[in-house]
């Protein structure tokens, strides 16, 4: 497995890779090595088994190509000296990883398989005005026999530049044990832990505090409920920003990116005197924490792909309010969730007041939400799947 980072750091591919490696070796007993970055903030990773190894390149350059090159390089030494492998599987596929899907596929002779999260946007955004760029993309996409789409709308968008026998449907999964409303936790302790109120309902949102995620929508709606509601609720802010980050090893342009949307997020909070009810905490560790202490979970991204928190949220029977984009296309409105226009912060509002007002709207949707993930995404069944994609792939192996 190939991965930028793992938890808590890659809330994507990442998470993926780790749960989705923890379930292949302990159900099928496949030997797996990790390959990712060392951060120089990685905490030990407890709850994988002693089947995984974890391999982390060092990358402590601040300009983020330099650190590109220095992941790819490493990457390419660990394939080279260690032990043939059978499968190498990239998650979030892209031209970075063309140097090590080529030495796999044609020096290892390795069988190669990739996610393909980010290749349109690889593709649109990154690449069109520069044919050299361009070219290296497009060839790195035949290095992949097999390239896993997350959602029906990853798969329609990739029809169009990769061959459909290449393209293999799988949605993500979620670990149904960690993520489990009936485990005993203290909800006093761990609302302690993050010095929040007992007695507020509190309304969460987990990732990057960038325009990407839409946050500004979610804080400006917060201000429309304010005053109806000044003492019975809290916005919980989960995952980095420019302040909690500060400029360490981070990327200068994606660093002023986040710095300037927090600071057009402390505008609105100031203006709309919001001070106490938004608490920001940076990035967690223990996500399943924080969603045990969740009254309603809110993602108002304008673009997502198969969105893991989400899916980690309703495991735990949470009331989940989503943006209405095509990501979230397979959750049915008022049935699984309640969905929002991501250009409405009244609509947002109105979504949130809902819930906060109707026990019984809220109680539904959290066991609705439950029950489809339970039956379609749970970890072990996708490693499954996976296991059985590994087995064709070795078996059509050239």
């Amino acid at each position: 497995m190939v991965t930028g980072a793992l938890p808590p750091y890659h809330a994507g591919a990442g998470v993926q890779a780790f749960y989705l490696s923890k379930s292949l070796s302990e159900k099928h007993y496949i030997k797996i090595d990790i390959i990712t970055q060392r951060l120089g903030r990685d905490r030990i990773v407890e709850e994988l088994n002693l089947k995984i190894k974890i391999f982390r390149i060092p990358v402590i350059a601040k300009r983020l190509i330099i650190r590109k090159i220095m992941f790819s390089i490493g990457i390419c030494l660990k394939i080279l000296i260690s032990k043939k492998y059978d499968i190498v599987h990239f998650h979030d596929y892209g031209l970075l990883y063309l140097l090590p899907a080529f030495i796999s596929k044609k020096i290892r002779k390795s069988s190669v398989i990739a996610k393909a999260a980010s290749l349109g946007v690889e593709l649109n955004n990154r690449y069109n005005n520069n044919k050299i760029l361009k070219y290296a993309f497009l060839y790195s996409l035949k290095m992949p026999e097999k390239y896993i789409c997350q959602t029906d709308e990853m798969y329609n968008n990739f029809r169009k530049i990769i061959n459909k026998k290449k393209l293999i449907l799988q949605l993500n999964g979620v670990d149904i044990d960690k993520f489990n409303p009936k485990k005993v936790i203290d909800l006093k302790l761990i609302k302690e832990k993050y010095n929040l109120p007992e007695n507020k309902k509190i309304i969460t949102f987990i990732g990057a505090v960038e325009p990407i995620k839409n946050v500004k929508k979610l804080i400006e709606a917060i201000g429309i409920l304010r005053a109806r509601h000044e003492n019975d609720m809290l916005l919980l802010v989960v995952g980095p920003y420019s302040e909690n980050l500060g400029n360490n090893n981070v990327d200068k342009k994606y660093y002023n990116l986040l710095n300037n949307y927090y600071i057009e997020i402390k505008k609105i909070i100031t203006r709309e005197h919001l001070d106490n009810f938004i608490k920001f905490i940076g990035p967690c560790s223990f996500v399943e924490e924080i969603l045990a202490i969740t009254d309603i979970f809110v993602m108002p991204s304008e673009i997502e792909g198969t969105c893991n928190v989400v899916l980690e949220a309703m495991a735990c029977m949470k009331p989940v309010i989503l943006s209405r984009i095509p990501a979230f296309d397979h959750f049915q409105d008022r049935y699984h969730c309640l969905k929002f226009d991501s250009k409405s912060e009244l609509d947002l509002a109105d979504k949130i007041e809902m819930i906060l007002n109707d026990f019984e709207l809220r109680i539904n949707l959290a066991n609705n939400g439950h029950n489809y993930i339970v039956q379609n995404y749970s970890i072990d069944s996708v490693a499954n799947n996976y296991y059985q994609i590994y087995k064709n792939l070795l078996t059509n192996h050239d």
